[in-house]
């Protein structure tokens, strides 16, 4: 059966590393915000292990491993999908990933919306520079409309180091929500072990058109 929701990774294909909030900074060990979570693949080659949509949404931004500077500078290659139907105001958000990306660009222009489980990409360690040495891993984030009912991407989030009072406001505003939260809402949980399960257990990636342009796409 097809999903209404799926994990942004395979349940066989990776695992949490690390969570939404507050956690030691990646280089200074001070306290930073991570405003997602991390999907790591252990051992697994680049490029093999692939990126799904959460949920039906329109391609909305397309950042890239190429540009340096601006305000998603820090995410590598990355899409993110403005949700509809019964997930409107919502967003997803998928980072780092691989640089064999091809363009998402088309999709955009044609105002196109992907599936539930449709392929987005490959696990990748992109980081427009910022990151040497990050292993593979996909950084997911879900985030809410701003108050006047505006895209959250772009918006603050604090790979670098963040005082509390900032983490404090940026969480009021309700840009960032734990992604854990919203997809066990949906019927997707983090086990132990960080392990991905999904609810129903018979639901499976779509194959559709716009999964197979994509697929096209991103070769």
């Amino acid at each position: 059966m097809a999903c209404d929701y799926y994990p942004p990774i395979a349940p066989s294909t990776g695992r949490l590393v690390s969570g939404f909030g507050v956690r030691p900074g990646r280089t200074s060990g001070a306290p930073t915000f991570h405003a997602g979570l991390d999907f790591g693949i252990g051992d697994e080659r680049p490029d093999v292990v692939p990126v799904y949509a959460v949920a039906a949404g329109l391609v909305e931004v397309l950042p890239n491993e190429n540009v340096t500077r601006g305000p998603f500078a820090g995410y590598g290659n990355a899409v993110g999908l403005r949700h509809q139907g019964p997930d409107t105001g919502w967003w997803s958000f998928y980072a780092h990933l691989s640089a064999r990306k091809g363009t998402l660009e088309g999709f955009r222009e044609r105002r196109l919306v992907v599936p539930a489980g449709a392929l987005l990409g490959w696990v990748g360690k992109t980081t427009n520079g910022k990151f040497v040495g990050m292993h593979q891993h996909l950084h997911f984030e879900v985030r809410r409309a701003k108050p006047d009912g505006g895209a959250p991407l772009p918006g603050i989030y604090g790979p670098t180091e963040l005082p509390p009072a900032v983490v404090a406001a940026n969480l009021r505003r309700g840009f960032n929500v734990d992604p854990a939260l919203w997809l066990a809402a949906r019927g997707v949980t983090i086990g132990g072990r960080g392990s991905i399960q999904v609810r129903p257990p018979a639901c499976t990636p779509s194959v559709t058109e716009a999964d197979a342009l994509a697929r096209v796409a991103l070769l």
